[in-house]
């Protein structure tokens, strides 16, 4: 699974015609309940794809994850997809 790590996206860069790649890591590996067999305590038996490829925000209600949301590892610690949406 270590696929999910991080996303990456392609696209070119018009004005040189190079690709350039933006990578952007998954938001469960800043995540306090995260353990490395790809569980938390949110997702005991496997975490959703929706949420390790961030195409789900865990700060928000996800159904299924027992009420544990995202929770920074460290302090200081910003969720890579920025401020929760409004």
């Amino acid at each position: 699974m270590t696929q999910f790590l991080s996303q990456v996206e392609g696209s070119t860069d018009r004005r040189q015609g190079e690709e350039t790649m933006t990578s952007i890591a998954s938001q469960c590996l800043f995540c306090a309940h995260f353990k490395e067999d790809y569980t938390c305590e949110a997702f005991p038996e496997e975490i959703p794809e929706k949420v390790l490829l961030n195409k789900k925000d865990h700060r928000l209600e996800i159904k299924g994850d027992n009420g544990i949301r995202w929770r920074p590892s460290e302090i200081g610690t910003v969720h890579p997809l920025g401020p929760i949406p409004t």
